[in-house]
């Protein structure tokens, strides 16, 4: 069982222990850095590590730029601000193998200011149906995937989304002929992120009730009674409405 971890950049200075806990996994055979041309990033010197540079700055066309190059089973896209704390996953493979599972994810720990939360996800397995009233799969850092299932179904990060593009990928990826996400009830990663606890408390009504009116939007599209164009407008305008 062999796994790719695909790391869109910025520049930031945690890059470097992202790196190094995705170094720590035995299983992971190639470590894809993806950045704009205007990041520094420093270099590696372990072959497993491969620096990729390319025009666009958002992460979406970093983390489809990292996919093309993916040559192993699995994939993770794992954020330059997180790290991995699983040493193998070599013992989830009977999850893994079942034709109808698109991935596993793990639970995770937010680091906040030498404070920490372990966020417990939900259990079992995950399919859209569980994906309406919020993303309980989580980001893409706790999510291992399998790489044929994404370009069979030419699946990718959309770039048009100014936020919530992992929840965007769920809901497409499980609305595929029955595909599920399986959940390892184990702890697999670390947030290192100081704004995350706040965001999470002063955000969560409006994250909920932003989540629902685009579930609603998506269920008036996929039944035609809303058009692909006005489709997009309202997205756009929810997307920049949870900016704020």
């Amino acid at each position: 069982m062999k796994l790719t971890v695909v790391i869109p950049t910025i520049g930031r200075r945690s890059l470097i222990k992202a790196v190094n806990s995705a170094l720590n996994v035995e299983e992971i055979q190639k470590i894809f850095i993806v950045k704009d041309r205007d990041a520094k990033v420093q270099k590696f010197e372990n072959n497993k590590v491969e620096i990729i540079t390319i025009d666009n700055k958002d992460a979406c066309s970093k983390r489809n730029a990292g996919l093309k190059l993916v040559k192993t089973e699995y994939v993770l896209f794992l954020d330059d601000d997180d790290e991995l704390c699983f040493e193998n996953f070599s013992e989830f493979y009977d999850l893994l193998c079942k034709p109808k599972c698109a991935g596993i994810f793990f639970d995770a720990k937010i680091m906040c200011e030498g404070r920490e939360r372990v966020i417990n996800k939900k259990s079992g397995m995950i399919k859209q149906s569980d994906l309406i009233f919020r993303n309980v799969v989580g980001t893409t850092s706790s999510v291992i995937l399998k790489v044929i299932i994404l370009q069979n179904n030419k699946v990718h990060f959309d770039s048009r989304n100014l936020c919530r593009q992992d929840y965007d990928l769920w809901i497409r990826l499980l609305n595929i002929d029955s595909l599920y996400l399986q959940s390892t009830s184990k702890l697999g990663l670390v947030y290192n992120n100081d704004l995350h606890i706040d965001r999470v408390s002063k955000q969560k009504f409006k994250i909920k009730l932003i989540s629902l009116i685009y579930q609603y939007l998506r269920h008036l599209r996929m039944n035609g009674l809303l058009t692909l164009t006005i489709f997009n407008h309202m997205r756009y305008l929810l997307s920049s409405i949870l900016n704020r």
